[in-house]
């Protein structure tokens, strides 16, 4: 028997991967958490948030949606923020690496810059949104 016919009815979940700077007040957070809302069912959903103050305005209540946060806010000096900068490239390619997403979706300027930086020579789908108020 071929093992392939035996196994098709097993479809492989896809996953995606969102970065976005947190889940405070804001226009791109709230379409953010609808989107994961209406994909949670159907992908394997990852959530980073990569300066985050612990304290979300818009929630995820779902179980299936995966959060990792990078880094707690705090003020810091310029050195520690360079180096915090070289973290997070390093934090977020080792997230896709293991993860190993169908696409890679950002968020806002700085996540997205974050994303694109720490992914090249990944091969996977590449997906930013930039939102802006004029």
């Amino acid at each position: 028997m071929n093992l392939k016919k035996k196994n098709s009815h097993l479809k492989k979940i896809e996953k995606i991967v969102f970065f976005i700077s947190n889940l405070q007040l804001g226009g791109a957070e709230k379409q953010l958490v609808y989107l994961i809302k209406y994909l949670k069912n159907k992908y394997e959903i990852t959530l980073v948030t990569i300066s985050d103050s612990g304290k979300d305005f818009f929630k995820i209540e779902n179980s299936n949606v995966r959060r990792i946060r990078l880094i707690r806010k705090k003020n810091y000096n310029f050195i520690t923020k360079i180096f915090l900068f070289f973290y997070n490239l390093y934090k977020i390619r080792s997230i896709v690496t293991y993860i190993k997403p169908t696409a890679v979706i950002s968020f806002l300027p700085v996540p997205s810059i974050l994303t694109l930086i720490s992914t090249l020579k990944i091969k996977t789908k590449k997906i930013v949104s930039l939102r802006n108020n004029p």
